[in-house]
């Protein structure tokens, strides 16, 4: 009768003996490999806002004497900005997105989603933009929920009004329904909800669990930021 407790391998362990030991190596690189996959992933949601910041910085600076963001076309020519149009384009032509980014004629972020600047013609002067929309689309649920609960909210300087996510990236290119949607987080001033942002998040963890959801790459965030405080 075969006895598996009997038999041994060319260094004198058991097979069960070979078993038990195979089986906790596969236990601690499996261990191992789930820790370095959350660390890559944490550092990619941290380079990603790195970024955004860098993105914010760089149009702050590059309209500091302006009145806003003067919209142009790939002619170079000035248009009206309207609600939903992406300026992307007009951001990229002034180079002021890192040039790691670039992915042929679109923008990627490091957590692999697509990067996008909006504009919102609501808070113009003239036809000038005094506040515009950075979208991070395609993303998956847990870099969403990083990327969402990621920024220093209490920081004034960083100058966001508005906070939006959700599990369907095209309502994050979309910010005219985003006023109605129930994915309307909150708005960072203070005539409105800045409680939120002042105690340093703009909503909790479940909730953003909740709104980033748990399937495929189609999540998405998108802040609102003031061209300068």
């Amino acid at each position: 009768m075969f006895d598996a407790r009997k038999t041994q391998g060319p260094l004198g362990f058991t097979l069960m003996e070979m078993a038990i030991v195979l089986g906790l190596i596969g236990a601690v690189l499996g261990a191992v490999w789930g820790a370095s996959s959350h660390f890559r992933e944490q550092s990619r949601a941290s380079k990603t806002l790195q970024q955004v910041m860098q993105v914010v910085q760089n149009i702050r600076a590059y309209y500091v004497n302006a009145a806003g963001i003067l919209v142009v076309n790939a002619q170079g020519k000035h248009v009206a900005c309207a609600d939903n149009a992406d300026i992307t384009s007009t951001i990229a032509t002034a180079q002021l997105l890192p040039a790691e980014m670039r992915n042929g004629a679109n923008y990627i972020s490091a957590s692999g989603g697509s990067f996008s600047v909006l504009c919102d013609n609501e808070n113009c002067v003239g036809d000038q933009l005094t506040r515009f929309w950075i979208t991070l689309t395609n993303l998956t649920p847990s870099a969403c929920v990083k990327l969402l609960m990621g920024l220093p909210y209490k920081d004034s300087s960083l100058g966001v009004v508005k906070v939006f996510a959700s599990t369907k990236s095209g309502e994050c290119l979309n910010p005219v329904a985003w006023a109605t949607s129930d994915n309307f987080l909150v708005r960072c001033d203070k005539n409105n909800d800045y409680g939120l942002c002042e105690t340093g998040t703009p909503t909790t963890l479940q909730h953003a669990i909740e709104l980033c959801g748990n399937g495929g790459a189609t999540s998405c965030v998108a802040w609102e930021f003031k061209l300068r405080n």
